[in-house]
């Protein structure tokens, strides 16, 4: 499943954000936590992702476009090299290399703090998450009642230039260059957000 096409929707952007409960398929579910611990990622050290994130042309930017072939959460990887710019992730079962580039501006982070979001020694547990709502996290996608944890592995932490922090109830993420995606958040779930169900 690692070469999964997503392309994010287009459906509109709802006109106005209220603070609701989420009315999709796990918004009443008990959702169980399912945080790994972060760890920095040294040359020739192997993890597993602890996010699902996407790739062009074996490159992610760290901004974290949400376009592209995504590179599901629990996938071996080796990191082959630590720059101030960027790391490179090998990943163990294709051989395929990806860089993660790195802005500052816009991740809040150097290099070298920057894999402790994608990186982790162990797996993330998704075996604890209702069958559906484990196959969106794999495929990179958010979802009405996801938790907040749940959102991060499903699709990585949102820049910190129009999120400063995820403590908040209102996350910006962007599908690519141009289009943003709003997610409104109401006690720890997701309640709204463009092409989010």
């Amino acid at each position: 499943m690692l070469n999964t096409n997503v392309t994010p929707s287009t459906a509109p952007a709802p006109s106005s954000y209220t603070t609701s409960r989420p009315t999709g398929e796990f918004s009443t579910m008990e959702l169980p936590s399912i945080a790994v611990p972060k760890v920095r990622g040294e040359v020739g050290g192997k993890y597993f992702t602890r996010v699902s994130f996407f790739q062009e042309k074996n490159k992610h930017s760290a901004t974290n476009y949400g376009r592209g072939i995504v590179v599901p959460v629990n996938t071996e990887v080796e990191v082959v090299a630590l720059k101030k710019k960027l790391f490179t992730l090998r990943i163990i079962e294709t051989g395929q290399e990806i860089s993660i580039i790195n802005i500052p501006n816009f991740t809040g982070h150097t290099t070298e703090s920057l894999t402790e979001n994608y990186l982790s020694s162990e797996k993330t547990p998704l075996e604890k998450l209702p069958e559906g709502l484990r196959a969106s996290v794999l495929a990179g996608q958010l979802r009405l009642g996801m938790t907040k944890e749940i959102a991060i592995a499903a699709r990585g932490y949102p820049p910190v230039h129009v999120t400063p922090s995820t403590d908040g109830d209102r996350w910006v993420y962007w599908s690519n260059r141009f289009a943003q995606q709003t997610v409104v958040f109401s006690d720890d779930r997701i309640t709204e957000g463009r092409g989010i169900y």
